[in-house]
């Protein structure tokens, strides 16, 4: 993540498709150009509008999310992310007409008509939300989010009248979800410590109802689906803090993701799917520790680069963090990997640029500056090392765009 533009990574990118998929909008990456989006690109208004683009790249005046009013009908959700921006929609408040699809998508030089959504200002805020936690781990409430652009004085007005039928509607239930905050804590913890029987026991005793996570969507289905995707989240992160590959965790969470967003079954069934990938990583995390050796040193290095493949990893910060002297590490990663932590650090950083230069348009300057090469220059000089030729090169041969 820089100033110049966040890219999401692979588990990010699945987080944001599913969460797309499964709420019918938009989820586009913007900066002075839309770095990523979750549906087709060429009826996307950010990528038809450079006016549009640029109102809503520049809309936030800080880092709390916002609302902002396209018009007096349409709206889009945003959330700061680095140097770009996160916005979600187009989705209306108002409906004027029938043909008003048509009349936006022209409005914004899109050929073909474009569905818009209705949807409540709190459902928004909750997307927000959704993406903040999964992102930064910080929630945020509806009446801390921002309403720009015009008409914004009138839609505050309604912002407050719509969480007061929030607080009303939740008025039976623990406003501060605090059961399902136990139950989350509970499970990541038997996560961590790879206690399958302590993950069973705990999905098979007074599991939290869907209530006591506070009400997301009014439809039960959507509720459970929106509570599944951040369960996915915690079990993640639990699963790579007790000691599973960052990569394995992406994975199984990735998986997880895909037959979420595949799925079109009932709510028990739903609920059936978060308690296996609860078991399921409670017993990855416990493999994991009954194969610990001396080799985990070894793993628990690659872990480390894995999850700060973006930065400029030296082998004086991983030594500290895992504990060992960087003599000692240096050789045991050498005699077990028949390579060198540094040149295993750039081969990965390398891999990473490989996908990028097939599967996306992003410049040179960019993938070298995201993955943390020191210069353009010196990216080029070690994909050649690994590729046999240089990242321009590679491009050209294989893009897949």
């Amino acid at each position: 993540m820089t100033q110049t533009g966040y890219m999401p990574n692979e588990y990010d990118g699945v987080f944001l498709q599913t969460l797309s998929n499964l709420s019918g909008l938009s989820f586009a990456v913007l900066s002075d150009s839309v770095l990523w989006h979750s549906h087709n690109f060429t009826r996307h208004p950010c990528a038809c509008d450079d006016a549009l683009l640029k109102r809503l790249a520049e809309a936030l005046p800080g880092e709390n999310p916002g609302i902002f009013m396209e018009n007096e009908y349409v709206f889009w959700g945003l959330l700061r992310c680095g140097g770009s921006v996160i916005a979600t929609g187009p989705a209306l408040l108002n409906k004027p007409s029938d043909d008003y699809e048509k009349r936006y998508a022209s409005l914004h030089h899109i050929s073909e008509t474009i569905m818009l959504r209705k949807l409540p200002l709190q459902e928004m805020a909750d997307y927000l939300s959704l993406v903040s936690i999964h992102l930064f781990g910080i929630p945020w409430t509806l009446e801390a989010i921002s309403f720009l652009g015009e008409g914004t004085e009138h839609y505050a007005w309604e912002s407050e009248r719509d969480y007061s039928h929030y607080h009303i509607d939740q008025s039976e239930h623990d406003r501060t979800h605090k059961r399902g905050r136990e139950f989350e804590k509970a499970i990541a913890s038997a996560i961590r410590s790879g206690d399958v029987e302590q993950a069973k026991k705990l999905l098979g005793g007074n599991v939290p109802n869907v209530a006591d996570s506070g009400r997301v969507a009014d439809e039960e289905r959507k509720q459970i689906e929106y509570m599944i995707v951040s369960l996915l989240t915690i079990l993640t992160r639990a699963a790579q803090e007790g000691g599973l590959p960052s990569e394995i965790a992406h994975d199984v969470g990735d998986i997880y993701l895909r037959r979420l967003s595949k799925a079109s079954l009932s709510g028990a069934v739903l609920t059936t799917l978060g308690q296996r990938a609860v078991i399921e990583f409670a017993g990855l995390v416990q493999k994991a520790k009954e194969e610990h050796s001396f080799v985990s040193h070894v793993e628990a290095c690659k872990a480390y680069i894995d999850a700060n493949l973006l930065k400029n990893i030296q082998v004086s910060d991983i030594a500290p963090a895992l504990g060992l002297s960087r003599t000692y590490l240096s050789h045991l990663f050498k005699a077990t990997e028949g390579i060198t932590i540094q040149k295993y650090t750039q081969r990965e950083k390398c891999r990473r640029a490989q996908r990028l230069l097939i599967y996306t348009d992003y410049p040179l300057a960019m993938i070298s500056e995201y993955l943390a090469f020191s210069s353009p220059g010196y990216f080029s000089s070690c994909f050649y090392q690994w590729y046999g030729m240089t990242p321009s090169q590679y491009r050209r041969v294989y893009s897949r765009e």
